[in-house]
């Protein structure tokens, strides 16, 4: 007689067994299907041997009547309801649909929330089951393109709109990742000009070098204020100590004022007035000291007219020019 291979044992003490049960039950039927075994009576013999003690002594609570198949039905079936129902009473059937009208979206990843939908309308005795877990998609989804596409296409199929929302959710991801790859390749091209502003506004290495206003050498000394050249050392024009008389205040605005003192008085040109010029060099008709200019303008409406009259040794020249006053 060949051994019977190892099957897992249904775990009846955690929560969600109704959920559990269904999925156990699919597994089981794979095997069934694996080992070619057709036989009703064998299926239950094998689901009874499979599923452990724990689960064997709620079987055996059952009423006989409810795991005894009726005309068209099968021993393996009507256990496998009579266990179901047990697991999700009748009177839990309100409460569940409740709970199922509470599940929300809480993370990304819209395979995680369509599980969730599945295993808790599995439990709530829906006459149209995907219909309902389509509704609770769209209620409770956290895309909104997901949300509008499935309000705009009520016919539209629950196998259709989660595939929609599979397809919205990769293309999410990839956007995201060709994002993060643009952004730091931006940020690896503009680093080395980054760094090299950087190091330009950081302070230098050396010192900076300033110029002392009393001997007009390097500043700050070495040894001091004391250890200045001028310390100890008298001006010549002033007759202050401490200062050299190269970089005597007194004396350096002094020149200044005699410099302003010296300079020519600035004179005043009007475009309405006639000057007199005497030896223009920059004008190519200038021939020596008798050369004299003479300039005149005049407003005619909305022109203004500039004379000049050039008086040489070979005679007078005249030159005008027109130009708007606007």
């Amino acid at each position: 007689m060949a051994a019977v291979p190892h099957y897992p044992e249904f775990d009846c003490e955690s929560t969600a067994k109704a959920t559990r049960w269904t999925k156990y039950i699919k597994r089981l039927k794979n095997y069934f299907v694996a080992h070619n075994i057709e036989d009703d009576k064998r299926q239950k013999a094998i689901l009874l041997t499979f599923v452990g003690e724990a689960t064997n002594d709620i079987i055996d609570e059952i009423p006989q009547e409810r795991v005894t198949p009726e005309k068209n039905e099968t021993h393996f079936d009507k256990l496998v309801s009579a266990v179901h129902n047990h697991f999700n009473p009748e009177n839990d059937t309100e409460y569940n649909r409740f709970v199922f009208r509470k599940i929300k979206q809480n993370s990304p990843g819209i395979e995680e929330f369509y599980r969730k939908l599945k295993e808790a309308a599995s439990m709530c005795r829906f006459s149209d089951m995907d219909s309902e877990v389509k509704s609770q998609l769209i209620t409770g989804c956290l895309s909104e393109k997901v949300r509008q596409k499935g309000l705009m296409n009520s016919d539209m199929s629950l196998h259709d709109l989660i595939n929609y929302a599979r397809t919205t959710e990769t293309i999410a991801s990839h956007l995201q990742t060709m994002r993060l790859e643009y952004n730091n390749t931006a940020t690896a091209t503009t680093a080395p000009i980054k760094k090299v502003a950087d190091e330009q506004r950081q302070p230098s290495n050396y010192p900076r070098q300033y110029q002392c206003r009393n001997s007009n050498r390097k500043y700050p000394h070495e040894r001091g204020p004391t250890s200045c050249p001028a310390f100890h050392t008298q001006c010549t024009y002033c007759g202050r100590w401490g200062h050299f008389t190269s970089a005597c205040f007194r004396r350096l605005n002094d020149g200044n004022r005699q410099r302003e003192t010296n300079r020519p008085p600035r004179t005043q040109t009007n475009r309405r007035s006639v000057n007199r010029i005497e030896n223009d060099q920059r004008n190519p008709h200038s021939s020596g000291s008798d050369t004299e200019y003479v300039f005149h303008t005049v407003e005619l409406g909305t022109c203004h007219l500039q004379l000049k009259w050039i008086r040489q040794q070979t005679g007078v020249h005249l030159y005008f020019w027109g130009f708007p006053t606007k």
